[in-house]
């Protein structure tokens, strides 16, 4: 089963129906994203700039539950 997760660079929690993530460990948690952002379409992303950024995120995903 491992080989052919390997070979479809999958998990086997995935292939066995587990999960709809066929790759958990490539998830990037929003937070680290976010703090390692330097810019975003050319324009500079200021320490001011992120903190409205999570702040409108945790608005967004607390209204969603």
């Amino acid at each position: 089963m491992q080989k052919l997760a390997n070979f479809f660079n999958v998990s086997t929690d995935y292939l066995l129906g587990k999960t709809d993530i066929p790759d958990p460990d490539s998830d990037i948690d929003l937070d680290t994203a976010i703090d390692n952002s330097v810019a975003y379409d050319g324009t500079p992303i200021t320490d001011h700039d992120r903190e409205i950024i999570k702040n409108y995120l945790n608005e967004y995903f607390s209204n969603k539950k």
